[in-house]
């Protein structure tokens, strides 16, 4: 991106203006984050779908492919969409081990379509503290501030559960680890529901204060698809 286009861009994301640093802190992450690593699974992976006889930037193609590891494919947006909209998901869905299926509609595509970006990511990691299949209980589940529904409940409870927790006056914050120790999950709880405005509150430097507030102790977790916590 140049111009006005870029300036937005790195007002939002704050890189490094500097291309020579910028460039190759992207090839850095990338090849971090794609580590072989046998205790859990992480990977991504970046493709460009350009149509076939349109002529891009050679030099913009050469930085995606130098600094982003991303693949050039071509296909015919024009005469054959449907086929490459066949394409593209196929590749998204062995990127994320079948995980994402159809992530472009059909009709999203058209003749006028001349490239497509795309970028996939998949995780697969173990707790280091796991929950037992057998503790899971009936729970009430809040869908809405006025409904409840009841749901299984995946919980972790006693001496041994042990995390990294703490609270403000909006939030309860959980840090569950995997194993290898080198990535977590850190969760945040709203206690009244208004996710909305903790989601306009985040920004690296409050995460960070987040996680500097956490210290071990004795937490009782109940999980669905959300969560509850309970000291």
């Amino acid at each position: 991106a140049k111009g006005e286009t870029a300036e937005e861009i790195q007002s939002v994301f704050y890189f490094p203006e500097d291309e020579n640093i910028r460039k190759p802190s992207f090839a850095k992450i990338y090849n971090q984050i794609n580590k072989v690593d046998k205790k859990y699974e992480l990977h991504t992976a970046n493709a460009l779908w350009a149509q076939k006889d349109y002529k891009f930037l050679e030099e913009y193609i050469n930085t995606i492919e130098k600094y982003y590891v991303g693949k050039v494919t071509n296909v015919d947006f024009i005469n054959a969409t449907e086929d490459a909209r066949v394409i593209i998901n196929k590749w998204v869905e062995e990127q994320t081990n079948n995980k994402i299926k159809d992530l472009i509609p059909q009709g999203f595509l058209d003749a006028l379509t001349r490239l497509v970006l795309t970028n996939a990511i998949y995780f697969k990691g173990i707790w280091v503290k796991q929950f037992d299949k057998e503790d899971t209980i009936e729970e009430d589940f809040r869908i809405s501030p006025n409904k409840t529904i009841k749901v299984p409940m995946m919980r972790l409870t006693g001496e041994e559960a042990k995390f990294n927790y703490a609270e403000t006056e909006e939030l309860q914050i959980l840090e569950m680890s995997y194993e290898g120790e080198e990535l977590s999950m850190l969760i945040l709880l709203p206690k009244d529901d208004d996710l909305k405005s903790v989601e306009e509150s985040l920004s690296v430097e409050k995460l960070s204060e987040l996680r500097n507030m956490l210290v071990e102790q004795q937490v009782d977790i109940y999980i669905y698809q959300n969560l509850n916590l309970r000291r």
